[in-house]
């Protein structure tokens, strides 16, 4: 774990490792694989790089605001699930300053096997190292 912001390679391995171990399923039919995952999202990469969760409040264009998690590592923040806000349902979302909260907030009502994804994230990024 570091104090310090990733790196470029550090950041697409992440990214790539992610893609890899959303279940196919996450999507809830979207073309999207990001859509739904940023409590587990926010929560394995905290796990394993450090840094902080954010949450913030997303807008969408049918006025339902739904909580938005995200990571803060060496001061810089990453949304490693911005992707979701690319469909119809978020033109231009309007989001509420974001606060620090815990892992454990952002675990709670997660809607996926948690350890399962942990467990593929930590595979595909091992792969991405080794490459």
């Amino acid at each position: 774990m570091s104090n310090f912001p990733l790196t470029s390679d550090q950041e697409r391995a992440i990214r790539a490792a992610l893609e890899a171990s959303w279940p196919t399923q996450s999507a809830f039919f979207s073309d999207v694989p990001a859509l739904n995952m940023c409590r587990q999202t926010a929560v394995v990469v905290c796990e394993r790089f450090g840094g902080e969760i954010l949450v913030t409040t997303v807008r969408n264009v049918h006025g339902d605001d739904i909580e938005h998690f995200y990571n803060r590592i060496g001061g810089e923040t990453y949304d490693f699930t911005e992707s979701q806000f690319l469909t119809s349902d978020f033109v231009n979302p309007t989001r509420s300053e974001p606060v620090v909260t815990t892992i454990q907030n952002a675990a709670a009502r997660i809607n996926i096997d948690l350890p399962r994804m942990r467990k593929a994230f930590l595979h595909a990024l091992n792969l991405c190292d080794a490459g």
